[in-house]
């Protein structure tokens, strides 16, 4: 009797049925590897990619006639410099804690009340017909982003809307 049924489990018909491979779910479970692995390995701020429709600037060179009557901010390691002239004193680009008073924030303080004080006589010096909206700012490479913000905030709420940052560009 075992060894008919033996015979009848190793017969080579049986034997053929059963060990056919589906192809059909290895390609599924490949598929659903390749993707858990390329998700995995794939993420990462190098590999960012914007969505269709996006278009990032681009640094573009202006030339001489292309330039705009422009008041230019300048932030130094020891000072803020507002049209060559000293609006406010920094220490390694941070205000001091003493400048920001009460609220302790960058973005709403005495300091950022100090820079718009002197935008605004900026704009009630010029002429009435050289009225300008635009600011120039030129940061140093190590400024903190904090300090950058804290001088556009200041610009904006003096009414200044066109900020444009100045670059080193590879040429």
């Amino acid at each position: 009797m075992r060894s008919k049924v033996l015979k009848r489990f190793l017969s080579s018909d049986d034997q053929k049925e059963e060990m056919a491979l589906q192809i059909t779910s290895m390609a599924d479970i490949f598929t659903i590897i390749l993707i858990f692995l390329l998700k995995t390995f794939a993420t990462g701020i190098t590999t960012i990619t914007p969505s269709q429709g996006m278009v990032l600037p681009q640094v573009v060179r202006m030339n001489q006639s292309q330039m705009k009557e422009a008041v230019k901010i300048e932030i130094l390691p020891e000072t803020i410099l507002l049209d060559t002239k000293p609006v406010l004193r920094v220490h390694n680009f941070e205000i001091a804690p003493e400048q920001l008073g009460e609220s302790k924030t960058a973005l709403v303080n005495p300091v950022s009340f100090t820079i718009i004080e002197a935008l605004v006589k900026v704009r009630a010096t010029a002429a009435a017909g050289h009225s300008t909206t635009h600011v120039v700012v030129l940061a140093h490479e190590d400024a903190p982003y904090s300090t950058v913000r804290t001088v556009m905030n200041s610009a904006a709420s003096a009414g200044y809307g066109d900020l444009q940052l100045v670059v080193v560009g590879s040429d």
